[in-house]
């Protein structure tokens, strides 16, 4: 039963095929199965292999005849199929003659399923990153938990390791299969291909055991020559950017150091690879950049690396062995730096979704907690669509009671019964399914645009979701259908036909069980309702916050070598423009790029302590707004500023034990100079500025060092005004061609960088926000739905009350007043179970909002707001009536 299409084999849908095989009958079977697959064959050639199975599909059920079926079909009770006519027509009857709870019901039903739909198919890409990789169970990736000496609880978790990890490890534990570096092309590449400049930023210089942990997958060529120094791989993609409709033949490609050869072109990764380089450069070419002693090192973290174990090996028992190896051989260099690191190695399908508050991370990342958020929020809309259904279905039941009661008297049993009921029940689920999926085509480039993701309707359209979704569909008109079936069915023929259904329930079950499923309701909406609330509040306070710096109209260039000549002629060469207000120069900048490097502190016995470096001009902390604690700035007009100037924040003068910001003014520091080898710049600590994040509020501010160093200026600030931006990059880009006629002209403002820290949350907060407005307004529905159907059974009683004198206002009290005990006492049970849970979820930042008693007003206000809003319309008709027509029609 296989065919080839090219080298992929391919089967007919395995469980029709299975179906038709238990259906047909044996003396059918062979002829029949021949054909279809002859037939199959044929359409896999000539219209591929996804409308070859739907015409499969197709075809078998036009053999679903009782000529074709097993004798145990034919023989079947001839009433069987009458019967399911029948139960179809009075479904489609009954939902006409209740037209209004009928739609009510099915919005209902079609709101969750397709909330529930949409965060599912989102969950499923979210788990399923690497999957694909093979063998990816035993390989791993190594990050470290960074310590710094005598301070406990600093901590810092690292996704890059030292090169020593790979070259030691990979002779000492015969564990490893393989092993391999990584190394990120930091700031980009510019390539010239065929006299047009291309900038690119996605690549990684990477060893060739790496590439097959990594399952690259060659379309052509091969990665074996990345061995040698000066090749490299690219991507389908960015082969075809850089040689459009050309085909691959060893291309050279020149950059700014020299050529580069290609060697092999590999397949685009899949969405969901939590890696996916655009260009690999060889590991020996970056041996020529990098300082032998730099690639011997225990302390430069500086590699991801990863790692493929033996099938024999036990991960737990490696990852003991690896930490005591580290203890033993890379503490004692670690600790002249003031710090030590402990090693884990994460699994390669973890990697997304743990990876949060790893720094340094240049993977796609996730969020873990918006797998479990979202879990929950699911379930909880699919429970509350469920709650409505039956909810409305149990209120519209006490109208068919009569009607079940005439059918029990003419002979209808209990079975037939509630095989029709549960049919009904199934029928709306599926229509609301087949709603569902047409609400989904619809809104899909919406879910795309808040979830960052890029699904097409046709890849959600597979035989195998249709069928999985048609048997959730089934199994959820089963579970939503059943108590109010069994309900309807229990009914006693006299009672019903008396009108005594209701006081009858009442009397059995001891209280109300539509008010019980309201508060269910309200319960789970109104803890969405606050977890949304706090998921907003946290990612405004994320990117809002104080961050001891002003990121916002500040614009990043970087340096190209022409610009970098000269900077102040540079400076005044852009500054022509009414909108810039100020220019300055860094390598570090809060949000991007900033380097980690020791700094020597004589009075410690010359110890070393890991910094965080920021190498700036002088005004640099006058164009961010940096504030200073004790003493000054750096001066463009001292020259020892430039010799021996050091600026420390106050968590540096902390862990330096220098004292208070006042006393470590004038404290000698001394750094060791990259450009020039042994070189020591020796200086003294001229200022403290206040405490500033440069890194994701995720994680604590750690020590940070200030200083100019003209030579390793990277980046050009610009701070504009609040004027026409368009108007101020227009006028930037024509003053970058003056130095760069044929260089792409690429900036980036301080805000976004800052922004993509905070992706995961940006997401998780629409996603939440949408599929809580949702849920509520399903809630809500449902509530208006019921108030209906308790409004239009009183309204004898309204009409008896109102003709008697009562007031419209008392009235009105009278029909409202339960359901708002009812929410008031879900608010009492859902606020504190919902803040306990958003406090778990808030634990996990450093820095955190706080849960402010106006929240809770905000959630009690929009709860009531809507509650009036689906009770109170319903209510006051009702109470507005007519009373004399009322009574006339009884």
């Amino acid at each position: 039963s296989k065919y080839l299409t090219g080298m992929k084999p391919v089967d007919p849908p395995r469980l029709i095929e299975r179906f038709f095989n238990w259906f047909c009958h044996h003396t059918h079977q062979e002829g029949l199965e021949g054909d279809l697959y002859e037939m199959f064959e044929q359409r896999v050639r000539q219209v591929g292999p996804l409308k070859a199975k739907w015409y499969y599909i197709r075809d078998v059920m036009t053999l679903l005849r009782r000529s074709v079926a097993k004798e145990f079909f034919k023989n079947s009770n001839s009433n069987t199929m009458g019967l399911l006519n029948h139960y179809v027509r009075t479904t489609i009857r009954s939902s006409k003659n209740r037209r209004t709870f009928s739609l009510i019901n099915l919005f209902g039903l079609t709101m969750g399923i397709t909330c529930v739909s949409f965060i599912l198919i989102f969950l499923q890409e979210e788990l399923s990153y690497d999957q694909h990789t093979q063998a990816h169970e035993k390989k791993y990736r190594f990050y470290n938990e960074s310590h710094k000496m005598g301070e406990a609880g600093s901590t810092n978790l690292i996704a890059m390791v030292p090169p020593m990890f790979a070259s030691d490890f990979r002779t000492t534990f015969p564990q490893i299969e393989k092993i391999g570096r990584a190394f990120f092309d930091y700031g980009g590449t510019m390539f010239t291909v065929n006299g047009k400049i291309h900038m690119e930023e996605n690549g990684f210089f990477m060893e060739h055991d790496l590439l097959e942990i990594l399952d690259f997958q060659m379309t052509a060529g091969s990665y074996k020559p990345l061995n040698e120094p000066r090749t490299m791989i690219i991507s389908q993609s960015l082969f075809q950017k850089f040689f459009p409709d050309q085909e691959f033949k060893e291309q050279t490609v020149e950059l700014s150091r020299g050529s580069l050869k290609i060697v092999g072109i590999y397949a685009d990764f899949p969405p969901n690879t939590h890696l996916r380089p655009d260009y690999v450069f060889s590991f020996e070419t970056l041996k020529t950049y990098v300082p032998e002693e730099r690639m011997n090192s225990w302390v430069w973290q500086q590699f991801y690396t990863y790692l493929q174990l033996r099938p024999d090996a036990d991960p737990v028992e490696f990852q003991t062995l690896i930490r005591a190896h580290v203890e033993k051989i890379a503490r004692p260099f670690t600790e002249e730096y003031s710090y030590y690191y402990i090693p884990y190695i994460q699994k390669l399908t973890d990697i997304h979704l743990k990876s949060q508050n790893i720094e340094w991370e240049v993977a796609e990342v996730g969020n873990g907690q918006s797998i479990l958020f979202l879990s929950f929020a699911a379930a909880i809309i699919l429970f509350i669509a469920c709650l409505n259904f039956i909810n409305l279905t149990t209120a519209m039941s006490l109208r068919r009671a009569k009607e079940v009661g005439v059918r029990k008297f003419i002979g209808a049993s209990k079975k037939q019964l509630l095989a029709q009921y549960t049919l009904e029940s199934i029928f709306y689920t599926l229509l609301a399914g087949l709603l569902s999926i047409g609400l989904m085509a619809l809104l899909l480039p919406y879910f795309n645009q808040l979830s960052g993701k890029s699904f097409t309707f046709p890849e959600l359209i597979t035989v195998q979701n249709l069928i999985i979704y048609f048997i959730g569909l089934t199994t959820l008109g089963l579970v939503a259908g059943w108590y109010p079936a069994m309900m309807i069915t229990k009914f006693e023929p006299i009672t019903a036909l008396h009108g005594r259904v209701e006081r009858s329930l009442r009397q059995t079950t001891g209280f109300d069980l539509k008010q019980v499923l309201i508060g269910m309701q309200y319960v789970l909406s109104i803890g969405l309702i606050l977890v949304s609330i706090v998921i907003q509040k946290q990612h405004h306070f994320l990117l809002n916050t104080d961050m001891g710096l002003n990121k916002e109209n500040l614009l990043m260039i970087r340096l190209t070598r022409s610009l970098a000549q000269d900077i102040d002629q540079t400076k005044a060469h852009f500054s022509d423009h009414s909108n810039i207000q100020d220019i300055t120069f860094c390598y570090g900048m809060p949000g991007g790029i900033v380097a980690g490097d020791g700094i020597i502190i004589p009075r410690l016995q010359d110890k070393e302590i890991t910094s965080s470096m920021f190498l700036v001009a002088p005004n640099y902390l006058d164009v961010l707004e940096m504030e200073m604690v004790a003493g000054r700035a750096c001066s463009k007009d001292l020259e020892s500023d430039v010799m021996e100037a050091f600026i420390l924040n106050e968590t540096a003068v902390q862990n330096f034990g220098l004292g208070s910001p006042e006393e470590a003014i004038g404290e000698a520091v001394n750094w060791k100079m990259w450009t020039q080898k042994d070189t020591l710049k020796r200086g003294r600590v001229i200022g403290v500025v206040r405490d500033f994040n440069f890194k994701s509020l995720h994680s604590e501010v750690s020590s940070a060092v200030l200083h100019i160093a003209p030579e390793e200026y990277q980046f050009m600030l610009i701070k504009t005004g609040t004027g026409d931006v368009q108007s101020t990059i227009a006028f930037l880009e024509h003053q970058y061609r003056d130095y760069e006629a044929a260089r792409p002209f690429d900036f980036e403002f301080m805000d976004a960088s800052f922004q993509r820290f905070y992706d995961s949350e940006q997401k998780l907060s629409n996603l939440i926000s949408i599929f809580t407005i949702l849920s509520i307004l399903t809630a809500a529905i449902g509530l208006f739905g019921l108030v209906s159907f308790n409004v239009a059974n009183k309204g004898k009683e309204l009409s008896i009350r109102k003709v008697l004198g009562a007031r419209s206002d008392m009235l009105f009290l009278l029909l409202v007043k339960k359901y708002f005990t009812i929410v008031g006492l879900c608010l009492l049970i859902a606020l504190p179970a919902s803040y306990y849970i958003v406090g778990l979820w808030l634990d996990d930042y450093a820095y955190r909002t706080e849960v402010e008693f106006f929240t809770y007003i905000q959630v009690v206000l929009v709860v009531m707001l809507l509650t009036f809003m689906a009770v109170g319309f319903q209510a006051w008709k009702g109470v507005k009536a007519n009373p004399a027509s009322r009574l006339r029609m009884e």
